[in-house]
């Protein structure tokens, strides 16, 4: 009897999420903000944008002059995050708005960009229902490397950010966009 594809990725999924259980020699400690840029990676780069160092700087001004880094977007979110509609892209653009914030509030210190960030992921938390449609992968994983850089590094998560308005995005991503990748 042949294992089919849908039981090996339920197996390795499973298997992938209880490996941080095992007795590993060698383990590294996951600091938050730790996806793709860590702590000491954001530290870095406020010290180089503080001393106007290039190509910091350049690249300072150029992520601030973006449509993604203006504090007045408005979300427009939809009960679907998929799509070829426009939902897609919609949810991409508030994602890659709010991780632009996130980068400007731990290299400015400006809650701002933090209540901003918070403003674009919670609007997507509260009304996404399903993610069906194609190619929801996208806003989803932007969506949550712009919420792990709103957090500090012994794990919570930015004080502004509403417990209720926190948990619906959590379930966003664990119940409905986790679980339409394994079904």
């Amino acid at each position: 009897m042949g294992l089919n594809y849908k039981k090996f990725r339920t197996i390795a999924t499973a298997c992938f999420m209880l490996m941080p259980f095992a007795d590993i020699q060698a383990q590294r400690i996951f600091i938050h903000p730790g996806s793709i840029l860590t702590a000491n990676d954001l530290k870095r780069i406020k010290e180089h944008v503080e001393a106007k160092d290039e190509p910091w700087a350049t690249a300072w001004n150029e992520m601030q002059a973006s449509s993604y880094a203006n504090c007045s977007r408005t979300p427009n979110p939809s009960t679907e995050i998929g799509g070829s509609n426009g939902t897609r892209q919609r949810a991409s653009a508030d994602a890659y708005a709010a991780l632009t914030d996130a980068i400007e509030w731990h290299v400015t210190g400006k809650k701002t960009y933090a209540d901003h960030a918070v403003k674009l992921l919670s609007a997507w938390g509260n009304k996404v229902t399903t993610a069906n449609e194609q190619l929801f992968q996208f806003p989803a994983r932007t969506m949550s490397i712009a919420a792990e850089m709103l957090r500090y590094e012994d794990g919570t998560f930015y004080e502004g950010w509403d417990a209720a308005d926190l948990d619906n995005f959590k379930i966003l991503l664990s119940g409905k966009t986790f679980a339409s990748k394994i079904n």
